[in-house]
């Protein structure tokens, strides 16, 4: 099983518990620091950009892409243990730096076929975060706040949700 196979020091092992606990995008949760988690709390407030092989931490493109999550009791437990410096990025390398988006790619694209699980898309994961709050009854504007997304644009939020459980793990 996917989640079973979590492992501390194992590549992603941060990351995933991230997308699927926040539904933030993968530029937002790389470019996370230390910093940004208090009291189970993460503040999403910047993204890392990638182009020309440059990577920059930039701020995010619109108003409702800033916001603050209570995380699930589950995630709080897993960054309790391992938190860093404050400046230190929260997702990182070997080399303890952040990953670029393609390494990122790489180790879920490893950790589905070491457990055995069809491959899917690092995006997948942000609508899994969603599939699970509606399908625990969350209001939707709710939904649409946590994946930063303008909240009165319901149908743009369900149109992109997809499949109810696109990484077959509920």
């Amino acid at each position: 099983d996917f989640i079973e196979s979590w492992r501390p020091g194992a590549p992603g092992y941060l990351l995933w518990p991230l997308l699927i606990g926040t539904g933030c995008r993968l530029g937002e949760a790389l470019a996370l620091r230390w910093s940004s988690y208090q009291d189970g709390w993460i503040t999403i407030a910047s993204t890392l950009s990638e182009g020309k092989g440059v990577s920059e931490i930039t701020s995010p493109k619109t108003d409702s892409a800033y916001r603050r999550l209570l995380l699930p009791s589950a995630m709080r437990a897993v960054l309790d243990k391992q938190i860093g410096a404050p400046s230190a990025p929260i997702v990182v390398t070997k080399t303890g730096q952040s990953p670029a988006r393609r390494l990122a790619a790489r180790w879920l694209l490893t950790q589905c076929e070491q457990a055995k699980v069809p491959p899917v898309n690092l995006h997948a994961l942000r609508h899994l975060h969603a599939s699970i709050l509606i399908r625990e009854g969350v209001p939707v504007t709710e939904v649409a706040h946590r994946l930063g997304h303008v909240a009165n644009d319901r149908k743009g939020l369900l149109g992109n949700l997809g499949a109810i459980d696109p990484c077959g793990v509920l």
